[in-house]
């Protein structure tokens, strides 16, 4: 089936801002469910020659999407609370599964699950993903930039050696001013 709905394909180029080394792509089209033929136009915001070692369009019927939908809605997370670079809140796992968290996958967050510092991994590509045992957990995801600390604590001991540079530099301007 083919699909009469324009959309851009955004090929990737490492050039482009929000080039992340992905190499396989899934576009999701908004279709009418009509018998007749439809056509799908890619279109590529570089120019050049583009290659494809396949080319795959796979339809879903909407009943199928809108149950998926719901059973995502019942197992998301609820109570969320949003404070700065803290996100809180409580998770129901009917059984041992991965919590996917659609915030960017990045080195500076933590997560605890019941007062548990516990890892990250990355998933569905980009996202954050948690390992949750079956049960109501508590979870709480925590931003810190990385290097932050550390290039405070430098920034720090640069201005008290400046400060000590200075307070030497007049002490010894004001001894050469006596001798003379």
């Amino acid at each position: 089936m083919m699909y009469n709905r324009k959309f851009i394909f955004k090929a990737p180029s490492i050039h482009n801002p929000y080039y992340f080394g992905r190499k396989d792509y899934i576009v999701k089209i908004n279709h009418q469910t009509s018998k007749a033929k439809e056509k799908v136009r890619l279109n590529f915001l570089s120019p050049g020659e583009y290659e494809f070692d396949d080319i795959s369009l796979i339809t879903v019927p909407k009943k199928d999407v809108l149950a998926r939908l719901k059973e995502r809605k019942e197992n998301s997370m609820k109570q969320i609370q949003y404070e700065g670079n803290h996100f809180r809140g409580v998770y129901h796992a009917k059984k041992d599964q991965i919590l996917c968290v659609t915030i960017p996958y990045s080195k500076g967050w933590k997560a605890t699950v019941n007062g548990n510092r516990t890892k990250i991994y990355k998933a569905n590509g980009m996202f954050m993903g948690i390992i949750m045992k079956k049960g109501t957990q508590s979870v709480k995801l925590d931003y810190e930039t990385p290097g932050l600390k550390i290039g405070a604590w430098i920034s720090l001991v640069a201005w008290i050696g400046l400060g000590i540079y200075g307070l030497y530099f007049e002490k010894y301007r004001k001894n050469l001013l006596n001798q003379r």
